[in-house]
């Protein structure tokens, strides 16, 4: 991040530490291996680091646009037929997240910034292995 202001950068990594959660998604899809892919809830959100792929400055304003990288715990309901009156399994799967296309806007004022959340992208689950699935 050399092609800014080091005060800028600082100033934005601690506020996307503190507010990452902002950008996460609701609901997420895994593979969940017994129960094949299942939507859940994130929990247990852990910072892991940010790529910025984008800045820009104006007057008044800085935006950057990067992609977040955090561990989670993926839980919820395993959804699909089961048998009347059998209780429904719980799932529970601990994954690498990316979400792409983060945006966070900076307004300048004085000797100060106040950050903003702007928008969230898609996100990767990532495997074992390491690779982020589509």
């Amino acid at each position: 991040m050399s092609k800014y202001n080091k005060r800028y950068e600082y100033s934005f990594n601690d506020w996307v530490q503190d507010n990452f959660t902002e950008f996460l998604p609701d609901y997420v899809e895994v593979s969940t291996g017994d129960y094949g892919c299942q939507g859940g809830s994130l929990d247990s959100e852990e910072f892991e680091r940010i790529d910025v792929i984008d800045y820009k400055e104006g007057e008044n304003c800085i935006q950057f646009t990067f992609k977040l990288f955090v561990n989670a715990n993926v839980s919820g309901e395993v959804g699909g037929f089961h048998e009347p009156n059998e209780p429904d399994n719980m799932f529970s799967v601990f994954c690498g997240i990316a979400v792409n296309d983060c945006i966070a806007i900076g307004h300048k004022q004085h000797n100060d910034i106040e950050w903003e959340f702007s928008s969230k992208g898609n996100y990767k689950i990532e495997n074992l292995s390491g690779e982020y699935l589509d």
